[in-house]
């Protein structure tokens, strides 16, 4: 219900233009995070490391060239769809920091056991 309100109020205060902006800049994000995140544990994950840096490097050089074209280009379109993901990260921060909710140290408790952690807490 909230993400369905959230996106709706988004829909009605932005163009679409803007929420694409903001959307491909998030998904751009999130995947430079994934791609840092297993080039640091390649042998956790037993991937490619250099596969994972390269993907990470390459989300980076994208999210400078999704930036800087809309800079020189739509600026306006710029600005609102940082205030879209400024306001996405806040309410996230202000959720967990109402709900008490916390990511879990592990996932996978295979994961946990395997790496010879304590008990799994919420």
């Amino acid at each position: 219900m909230i993400l369905a309100t959230l996106s709706a109020l988004f829909a009605i205060s932005f163009n679409i233009e803007n929420i694409s902006i903001a959307g491909s800049l998030g998904f751009l994000i999130i995947f430079a995070a994934v791609n840092y995140v297993n080039f640091k544990l390649y042998r956790q994950t037993q991937s490619n490391r250099w596969l994972s840096l390269a993907g990470f490097l390459l989300c980076l050089l994208s999210i400078a060239v999704l930036i800087g074209y809309n800079w020189l280009h739509h600026p306006d379109n710029l600005r609102s769809s940082l205030i879209v993901l400024g306001a996405t990260f806040l309410f996230e921060l202000f959720y967990r920091l109402i709900s008490k909710r916390r990511l879990a140290p592990y996932i996978d408790r295979r994961l946990q056991r395997r790496e010879g952690q304590g008990h799994w807490e919420r």
